[in-house]
């Protein structure tokens, strides 16, 4: 996907969730922080870095169906 295509994804986006179980960078992280987009993550390399819980979207356990729905919820 070209940067236009994906600057308009993100664009359009209420928020970014990742649900991966790993992932070796985190720029899809980074990418939705520069477009002003909440993440909702698993906790993945590099997501406590560069999500700021509460302020920038959510680090959700692994474990926690549930509560990874409550925190997508609530920054929706």
């Amino acid at each position: 996907m070209g940067r236009d295509r994906l600057r308009d994804a993100y664009a359009a986006a209420d928020v970014v969730i990742i649900t991966s179980f790993y992932d070796g960078f985190a720029r899809v992280l980074m990418d939705a922080g520069v477009g002003g987009r909440p993440v909702v993550s698993t906790p993945t390399l590099g997501a406590r870095e560069v999500v700021a819980d509460g302020v920038a979207g959510s680090v959700a356990p692994l474990d926690d169906a549930a509560g990874f729905a409550d925190r997508i919820a609530g920054w929706i």
